[in-house]
């Protein structure tokens, strides 16, 4: 099972729309939102997490002990904008491990990190990502290299799961990666957790072979959905 990812972030405030304005310097864009019979909010639909601002019925519903970070280019101009409208820097902007990095306060004495993230580590994901991918289709031209031989289904299946997870995180696609294996198992009807069962199951007198080669195609089916490349060459990639 995949880690949980955080999707959602709610901030309470007594001054709401001080508080959009002050993220709005970010480039933050919100929307005013009111659902049913509940308060007025904002939301802002961010990169795999949605950030909302709600009011506070009274001051001990504000917590300024909560950290937010955002990844933003720090430039000049940036920087500027927020002096000028007198946001108070705890940390002037400075490189670091992961990038440039600056710590603000909002209206509310949150600490706001932003960090421009350093090219190098954006490089490094980018290259783990196309290793994995190459990867995969390594298993797939040479699967009983991998799990020591046809027979070894139940072998061919972990592995095959293990690279795909591996390359999800790398390129931030879990979502996508469930989704591809939610709609491949709604169409075969499967009931069990893992394609091997299921040909088993269905088959009882394949041979090992035969329930290796389902396997094989199944995994296959979810990574040309997700459109990793099968051709890739797994030699030509940084290890």
């Amino acid at each position: 099972m995949p880690a949980p990812r955080l999707n959602l972030i709610v901030v309470r405030t007594l001054h709401p729309e001080r508080l959009v304005g002050f993220y709005e310097l970010l480039e933050i864009t919100f929307q005013r939102e009111r659902h049913g019979q509940g308060p007025i909010h904002w939301s802002a639909v961010l990169p795999g997490i949605v950030f909302e601002i709600y009011p506070a019925a009274a001051a001990d519903q504000v917590d300024a002990t909560t950290r937010l970070g955002f990844e933003v280019p720090l430039t000049p101009t940036l920087i500027d904008r927020l002096q000028a409208s007198g946001v108070t820097f705890k940390q002037l902007p400075k490189d670091s491990l992961w990038g440039r990095r600056a710590i603000i306060l909002d209206p509310d004495g949150r600490s706001v990190e932003l960090l421009e993230v350093r090219a190098d580590v954006t490089d490094a994901t980018q290259t783990s990502e196309a290793r994995l991918a190459a990867m995969i289709a390594s298993v797939y031209k040479r699967p009983a290299m991998y799990v020591g031989g046809r027979t070894e289904s139940q072998a061919l299946e972990c592995v095959l799961r293990y690279v795909h997870y591996e390359w999800a995180e790398a390129a931030n696609r879990h979502d996508h990666l469930n989704l591809a294996h939610e709609e491949l198992r709604e169409r075969l009807n499967l009931n069990a957790m893992d394609f091997l069962s299921l040909h088993k199951s269905e088959y009882p007198s394949a041979t090992p072979e035969e329930h290796f080669d389902f396997v094989l195609q199944c995994w296959k089916q979810i990574s040309q959905r997700l459109g990793i490349d099968l051709d890739a060459d797994l030699s030509r990639q940084q290890l």
